[in-house]
């Protein structure tokens, strides 16, 4: 039996390892690799219990790390097995307590596992050997529950979380602002001596005094407010900064079929909330708070300057107050169907610019100007409302402020004229009484503008808080080969659709060259998309080299495929750029070699740029062939084991589609490609083909065995070659 002591004594993290065998215990696999990758300090040998929960959690289990004493660990049996930590700085793994046959006090033996052994049979440890070197740590692994999500949820809890990382920038803010508030006062106090005492006494040298120190007072508070904006401006690009990395990783985490199913105008509005939102936590909300404190200075000094004409301030600001508060409600309704306008409108205009070939070419620029003028005049009728709502209440607010100023003047006067009041009391009274009913407005208005926020939230939370592509990250990374297998494979693209494929089974050989074809419908582009992993089955197995694709890291498994999907999608910038992509580090050497065999060096070549061409949007610079032909070359630039070619060349003649497989197929190595396609000759390079016929596979053979046996093939054939033949130059005479 191996000595306790000296279990996992090696340079290998035994924490690691261990973490990966119980993981494998509850059914999860999880990649060396990529937790390595993420938790680079879980493989040396100062791995931490906290270590281990952080790569654990990263992988979706949950982790519970206690320190416990020896009759505690024996209630624990029936949760075993678990991770426990060894005086001696390692992990093993505790499986199981049972009797000690050789015990007469009812002494226990611990099953132990040590990850780093030569042999992972368990190991009998004596209690009293296992109690000398156990240190009382242990650490409990569970699978994460169905619901259990990677992201905290976008709302405005989050936000307010995130704001308050400044909060010791907001509390300078506060303090700036108070002393500002206090300076304010001096216009008040200056305007009151003046007019009590220096005009009464023809103190002019008191007077000049007076002014001196209000200038200076003023011009103090004019650099605190400037120091004050230049704090609030660092503090809204850091929330700016964010709220974009909250937006591009969880709108980038998202399934292919979300974007898919979701309008590019309405998705694009709601991301531009974000602005919004942050505008009114760092501008609207701290503005009525900074202004709100003004109003615990100023309500005691008008209390001592007045306490009728205080009274006064108060009722006419709760007037004001109610009348806000009453049109919440309205406001809220107009604003929610102004968003939900506003986006289609976005969602038309869109759409209008990304077809407009196609309008063109169908000559529906009426009917287009027509919906787009419909979008527009429901979208302004919905801002009238608003706006006639807001002028109302604006319109309504400045009435009561202008009132409640000449009602102060007005009572004022009379208690000048009585002698309970100096003239410049009454004008100090004035100017401070703005600063009360303003906030308190504002405060009532907040409200409204809260309103707007939370729907903006909503908006962007709708995008942000959807479940990512797949929920478990970090899976095997192992080196692909090319092999790939589906088992009684069935998808459909939602609950209650037909499915699209139904029972599908077969197996491609490492190094093959395969091609898939059937008729429109017939279920190629799905597959095309299982094996990226954008969807899962509803039931049945897609492997690739024998592991699960929901057990793959999706990155890894992406950046192992050479993948030219039907998009042939471009970036804006130079053509060298766009080969290069996912390759960034290439030589220019190596991209004109893939573009060589391509097809692509050709054309690029009579560019006045060649390789330094800028591409315009969408590439509309070049052809739908010469596209294609970039987009192949970016492919086959990536170092890669499996090529998948969905529909890669249907903008290409078949005379070029002919010239750039075989170059590929001369340069493939050992590399397998699948080849989508519904160009019937190219059939007759393929290794073997997959035929598809109504979502099931009608055959997988050789051409010729296919042309014996597969009717839906032979059919397809048959038609390809019928066209080819029937597609002859018409001659046409004209009689005279």
């Amino acid at each position: 039996m191996k000595d306790f002591e000296n279990i996992a004594n090696s340079q290998t993290s035994s924490g690691l390892e261990c973490l990966v065998l119980v993981a494998r215990f509850l059914g999860t696999e999880i990649s060396r690799d990529a937790i390595v990758r993420q938790h680079a300090p879980i493989s040396g040998k100062e791995c931490t219990a906290r270590d281990i929960q952080l790569a654990a959690e990263a992988n979706y289990l949950d982790v519970e790390i206690s320190s416990i004493n020896w009759s505690s660990l024996r209630r624990m049996s029936r949760t075993m097995p678990f991770i426990i930590h060894l005086k001696n700085g390692e992990y093993v793994i505790l499986s199981g307590l049972v009797p000690d046959p050789q015990s007469t006090k009812g002494g226990l033996i611990a099953l132990v596992q040590d990850p780093l052994a030569d042999s992972l049979e368990l190991l009998r440890i004596p209690e009293k050997e296992f109690r000398k070197r156990w240190d009382g740590t242990v650490i409990l692994l569970r699978l994460g529950t169905d619901d259990k999500t990677p992201y905290a949820p976008f709302d405005l809890r989050w936000i307010f979380s995130e704001a308050g990382k400044f909060k010791g920038v907001f509390a300078e803010i506060g303090l700036i602002s108070v002393f500002i508030h206090v300076v304010g006062f001096v216009t008040a106090i200056f305007t009151m001596i003046v007019f009590d005492k220096v005009i009464g006494y023809e103190g002019y040298s008191t007077l000049h005094t007076l002014f001196m120190f209000a200038v200076a007072a003023i011009g103090i508070a004019g650099l605190l407010g400037y120091l004050r904006t230049l704090m609030l401006v660092n503090v809204t690009v850091k929330l700016d900064i964010l709220m974009a990395k909250l937006s591009s990783k969880r709108l980038l985490d998202l399934p292919v079929s979300y974007f898919e199913g979701s309008a590019t105008g309405t998705l694009a509005k709601k991301i531009q909330e974000a602005s919004a939102i942050r505008e009114f936590v760092t501008g609207r909300l701290l503005a009525t708070l900074i202004e709100l404190s003004a109003v615990v200075l100023i309500l005691p000094v008008l209390f001592l300057l007045s306490s009728s004409l205080t009274v006064l301030v108060l009722a006419f600001s709760a007037i004001m107050m109610t009348q806000v508060l009453l049109a919440l409600r309205p406001h809220r309704r107009h604003l929610t169907a102004l968003y939900h306008t506003e986006s289609e409108r976005q969602a038309m205009i869109v759409e209008t610019v990304m077809g407009i070939g196609t309008i063109k070419s169908l000559a529906l620029e009426e009917e287009q100007r027509q919906k787009w003028m419909q979008k527009t005049s429901e979208a302004v009728l919905r801002q009238k409302s608003v706006a006639t709502l807001n002028g109302f209440l604006q319109e309504t607010s400045g009435f009561l402020q202008k009132l409640m100023q000449l009602t102060i003047i007005w009572l004022g006067a009379q208690f000048v004229l009585a002698g309970e009041m100096t003239i410049g009391t009454l004008i100090a009274f004035n100017i401070l009484s703005g600063r009360i009913a303003g906030p308190l407005v504002q405060l009532a208005g907040l409200t409204s503008k809260y309103q707007e926020t939370a729907i903006s939230v909503k908006m962007l939370g709708s995008v942000l808080n959807r479940a990512p592509e797949r929920l478990r990250k970090g899976g095997v990374t192992p080196p692909i080969s090319g092999e790939i297998t589906m088992e009684d494979v069935n998808y459909s693209y939602a609950e209650g659709l037909p499915p699209v494929l139904k029972n599908v089974s077969f197996r491609i050989p490492p190094g093959s060259v395969v091609g898939v074809v059937g008729q429109s419908g017939s279920g190629k582009s799905t597959l095309a998309k299982l094996l990226q992993g954008f969807d899962l089955p509803q039931s049945g197995y897609v492997r690739i080299d024998g592991f699960n694709i929901r057990e793959y890291d999706l990155q890894y498994l992406r950046r192992s495929l050479a993948t030219v999907s039907q998009d042939n999608f471009l970036f804006k910038g130079t053509i060298a750029e766009n080969i290069a992509a996912g390759h960034r580090h290439a030589e220019r050497t190596e991209i004109i070699e893939v573009a060589q065999i391509a097809q692509a060096h050709e054309f690029i070549r009579t560019l006045p740029d060649r390789y330094d061409t800028v591409l315009e949007e969408h590439a509309s610079n070049l052809s739908g062939g010469q596209k294609q032909r970039i987009c192949i070359a970016r492919a086959l630039l990536r170092p890669s084991k499996l090529m998948l070619l969905d529909e890669a060349m249907s903008a290409i003649d078949a005379h070029m589609e002919e010239q750039v497989l075989s170059r590929i197929l001369e340069n493939r190595g050992r590399q397998t490609i699948v080849n989508i396609s519904h160009r019937m000759p190219t059939m007759l390079m393929m290794d073997y083909v997959l035929v598809m016929h109504e979502g099931e596979v009608a055959d997988f053979a050789t051409h010729d065995v296919l042309m014996q046996r597969c009717e839906p093939y032979g059919t397809l054939w048959a038609s390809a070659h019928r066209f080819q033949s029937s597609h002859k130059p018409l001659n046409i005479s004209r009689k005279s």
